[in-house]
């Protein structure tokens, strides 16, 4: 038995070393159970209330197509080759810029701000130009369109859920370090008094 869990803490070392360096996602080995939460609860009410627009139309749609000949999956298909996901990619990104811009007294350094601001920048300018020539009406593809909306949409919320995570893991917490060290001083107090 005492081997296995060597062998499983040797593996999970191996893994994290192998992580650790990857741009994006490398810090995630770092961060603690708490920040993933408090992230999944945050991204989970951005991502339904904040695309509430589309799903509600493509929702509304199917529920008064009384003739019943266009399914949710087209009617969603509708919504989507409009050109109105590259807003969404636009309006996950914008908040990434301050959230890794921006170090607060005692906070950790934000992981990977490089990447994410290179991501995020690269993501914007697809976006704003794919967006522009919708708008224009020049789109030879649309199937091809749709699916670079769809595919940048998913990054997007991907890069927004990430840099959350990263948020809640660089902001000191204060309370924390407080009861810490009431916890170190309370165990010093005791051990001076030979209570223990």
């Amino acid at each position: 038995m005492w081997e296995l869990r060597q062998y499983l803490t040797y593996l999970r070392v191996k893994l994290i070393n192998f992580v650790k360096p990857i741009p994006l996602i490398g810090a995630l080995v770092a961060c603690r159970l708490k920040d993933h939460a408090q992230a999944a609860a945050e991204f989970l009410c951005t991502i339904v209330l904040g695309t509430m627009p589309l799903w509600l139309d493509a929702l509304s749609g199917a529920i008064y197509d009384v003739s019943g000949t266009k399914p949710f999956v087209n009617i969603c298909k509708e919504v989507v080759i409009n050109g109105e996901l590259y807003l969404y990619c636009a309006s996950f990104l914008a908040p990434i810029f301050y959230i890794a811009l921006t170090d607060k007294h005692g906070d950790k350094p934000f992981p990977s701000k490089l990447s994410f601001l290179i991501s995020t920048t690269i993501i914007l300018m697809i976006s704003a130009y794919l967006f522009s020539i919708k708008r224009s009406k020049s789109i030879y593809d649309a199937d091809l369109f749709s699916m670079l909306s769809i595919f940048l949409f998913i990054f997007s919320a991907f890069l927004l859920y990430l840099a959350t995570v990263y948020r809640n893991f660089k902001t000191y917490d204060f309370s924390e370090e407080m009861y810490k060290q009431e916890e170190d001083f309370t165990d010093e107090v005791v051990a001076s008094r030979g209570q223990r």
